[in-house]
């Protein structure tokens, strides 16, 4: 949230999940009243929604049904957003170097710039490394890094950005 508050940026967030058409049809019919899957979706975006909103960050949610690569990309066709950001887990030794599919499927067909992200285990962000092709895209990277950084004035970029950041 800190990034969107930084940036006067609103957020979107959503949660896809991947059903077949005879798991979405048991779904729609279900009259029990127990908490769902969706439910349970819902009501856990409307917290992160909440969190948005005291601090001042305009929010809202979406619940689909779908290929989370495929939604996410509706999505951003939909609201026209700037960036995409995705978090990725901790997979096994050879699921780790395919970086996972919804992560990867994003990273090449998206139509606006992907920030694949991990867990850091409560770790604070002291640096942050940009890989700057001196082109377009390291540009933006710049850009994100040193918004990231807090504007500090030691990160100077061509379009007079700042943020403790180092480019390569």
């Amino acid at each position: 949230m800190w990034l969107a508050k930084l940036n006067s940026a609103s957020i979107d967030f959503l949660f896809s999940l991947d059903l077949s058409a005879k798991a979405q049809e048991v779904l729609s019919e279900s009259t029990t009243d127990a908490p769902t899957i969706l439910k349970e979706a819902h009501d856990g975006l409307a917290e992160l929604v909440a969190k948005a909103h005291e601090e001042e960050v305009s929010a809202e949610s979406h619940v689909l049904i779908g290929k989370s690569w495929l939604e996410l990309i509706r999505q951003v066709l939909r609201a026209e957003h700037d960036l995409v950001v995705v978090g990725t887990r901790h997979f096994a030794a050879i699921q780790g170097i395919l970086l996972g599919s919804t992560g990867m499927k994003l990273l090449r067909k998206c139509p606006c710039p992907v920030w694949v992200t991990k867990p850091l285990a409560n770790k604070e962000v002291d640096s942050i490394l940009v890989a700057h092709d001196l082109r377009t895209a390291g540009e933006l990277a710049m850009e994100l890094g040193c918004s990231m950084a807090g504007e500090a004035p030691e990160c100077q970029t061509a379009r007079g950005t700042r943020g403790r950041v180092s480019g390569i």
